[in-house]
């Protein structure tokens, strides 16, 4: 991949004078190369085997975590049907002090002779810590006429600069302010790797975009977009993302999208540094942030403490072994007239030692582990759709299997709880690698936006504005602890046991017992990204809050050799009027 390639237009006009039909081209070709907005590469290959392999990317810098988009044009030149694999590993690069994770995923690609096709994929990037200094992606080809070695695809540069996370620009604000916006931005201590995200070659899957944080774009860009790939960003949105609309004039708009906010900006009315100003802020409480705050306050030490060897026992067993294998075995079992022993006790020794060891380890630990799952279940009865942010930690013992499959409509990221090195791998639907080790303690973040037609129905919406006590259904899958509802005066309702299907009359409640049912319940075991987006202790007027153990095929499954105990969900979204 040797930088961006691309094709020129052809030029609309021939010039006057021949001596300026030279410069009029070369302007003309730089014009032109420089509007492009999506990066292309070319994969080496050799010239004689009449394989061509060419990557596009819709960013022009790949985003700290989430996915990278890529598609891949391969053209068969032979006469023979052939198949090659992609190996991409996130980051491609890394300035490391204490650990190190590489992410690496496998596609396998196969086109027929002669023919030409095209893959889509998504590429999981790693979780990256300040401890890093690029995003980078290498990818590799194996397979007829593809030559040796890897690519590089670039990342965004933040090394050394105060995170502010991932903000994507669409190709008019890129063009019109992005050189300014990174300026200020850098001029500041932060960093300024803003992305430019091209939206035609955009993918309609909302876990394209879900490395980003910000998303800053024109609103007749928008408007103009399929009607598919604005699903995605709104899609997106509902995750816990900041989507910006940027319009010539009119006021500044925020509304909430989910667990997300759509904002109108007028960007043309203020100047660069409010604009700056406002990334800053708003990118306060980003996820680059989070990934940090996990390894010191989550998962709590009082549920799950962490991972700590028996040393008494482990040295006990090797002190034993080493006499045992030298003064025992070469003066008592293999003596002065049976020193010839000494080859096969040796070894015979060894391993009833590193067997002891093992049960050792095994008495110390045990086999498989138990884990702990909560889920924040955000509820759209408008699009019949569901957000779930889960949120699962586990602590391990002695794995005999990490391979598993994984929902193929959801995202998950490890989070950095522990100093060791880490490999993740992606093969297809199969995870496997070191999202599960032996012996420690480990968390995932999981999204996922699914069909639902889960809601909570008003059933006496006159009554309640005349001064009545509200009367609710629920369509929830599952029997609900205890259900709160806030009234559009703010006022807090409760009930609790409520079934699917049953009509409940709610009793009002004051704000300590709703904060009382959190703090003693789900949010207990909570790490910081579930609380800030559930946005606690402010509550949305005319939204349900509820508390449920998860049914089965709730939560997002990952390894289910695990003993997850009590899965715990809580639901909120509007409250909707039959």
């Amino acid at each position: 991949m040797n930088g961006g390639r691309p094709v020129p237009g052809e030029s609309a006009s021939r010039g006057t004078a021949s001596a300026s039909v030279p410069a009029f081209i070369a302007l003309f070709w730089l014009l032109a190369i420089f509007s492009q907005a999506k990066p292309v590469w070319q994969v080496g290959v050799d010239p004689k085997s009449g394989i061509e392999i060419e990557v596009t990317s819709p960013f022009d810098g790949q985003p700290m975590g989430g996915y990278s988009p890529f598609r891949v044009r391969v053209r068969n030149g032979s006469h023979a049907d052939r198949e090659w694999t992609l190996l991409a590993k996130s980051p491609g690069e890394w300035r490391s002090f204490d650990s190190t994770q590489t992410l690496a995923s496998r596609y396998r690609m196969r086109v027929e002779a002669g023919g030409e096709r095209v893959f889509d994929i998504l590429v999981p990037t790693a979780c990256l810590t300040r401890n890093y200094s690029s995003s980078a992606i290498s990818v590799q080809f194996t397979g007829f006429g593809a030559l040796p070695g890897f690519e590089w695809i670039s990342g965004i540069d933040f090394s050394g600069k105060r995170l502010i996370g991932n903000i994507g620009l669409s190709r008019k604000v890129n063009d019109a302010f992005g050189s300014q916006l990174r300026k200020r931005l850098d001029d500041n201590g932060a960093n300024n790797g803003l992305s430019e995200i091209d939206f035609a070659e955009l993918p309609p899957d909302w876990r394209a975009l879900l490395g980003f944080d910000q998303i800053w774009m024109e609103q007749d860009e928008y408007d103009a977009l399929p009607a598919a790939q604005r699903q995605a960003i709104q899609q997106w949105a509902t995750t816990g993302g900041l989507l910006v609309l940027c319009r010539p004039q009119g006021e500044e708009k925020m509304e909430p999208s989910g667990f997300g906010t759509v904002q109108t900006f007028p960007l043309y009315g203020y100047t660069l540094a409010v604009a700056a100003a406002h990334m800053e802020k708003v990118g306060a409480g980003n996820r680059a942030g989070l990934k940090e705050s996990y390894r010191t306050v989550w998962p709590d030490k009082s549920w799950m403490a962490p991972y700590k060897a028996n040393a008494p026992l482990l040295i006990g067993v090797i002190c034993i072994f080493g006499v045992v294998v030298g003064p025992i075995n070469f003066f008592l079992l293999c003596g002065r007239e049976k020193r010839h022993r000494i080859f096969f006790m040796t070894p015979l020794i060894s391993i009833i030692g590193a067997l002891l060891i093992g049960l050792a380890i095994f008495i110390q630990d045990g086999l498989g582990g138990w884990g702990r799952r909560v889920a924040l279940i955000l509820l759209q009865p408008g699009q019949n759709f569901e957000v779930v942010q889960q949120e699962q930690a586990s602590r391990t013992g002695v794995l005999l299997k990490t391979r598993f499959d994984v929902d193929e409509h959801a995202a998950f990221q490890p989070m950095p709880l522990s100093s060791r090195n880490k490999s993740y791998a992606f093969d297809g639907k199969k995870v496997t690698g070191d999202w599960f080790q032996s012996r420690a303690v480990q968390g995932q973040i999981l999204t996922a936006v699914r069909p639902s037609r889960a809601r909570v129905e008003l059933l006496n919406a006159a009554e309640v504005a005349a001064g009545q006590r509200p009367r609710v259904l629920s369509s929830i899958g599952a029997k609900l602890d205890a259900l709160f509802y806030v009234d559009p005066d703010g006022t807090l309702f409760r009930a609790e046991n409520v079934s699917p299907g049953r009509a409940v009359t709610l009793e009002k409640c004051d704000r300590a017992t709703f904060q009382t049912a959190l703090n003693r319940g789900e949010f207990e075991l909570t790490g910081p990204r579930l609380r800030r987006l559930a946005g606690f202790p402010n509550v949305t007027p005319g939204w349900f809050y509820a508390t449920a153990e998860a049914p089965k095929g709730v939560m997002i499954d990952t390894l289910r050799s695990l003993d997850w105990r009590k899965d715990r969900a809580f639901y909120l979204g509007p409250v909707i009027t039959p």
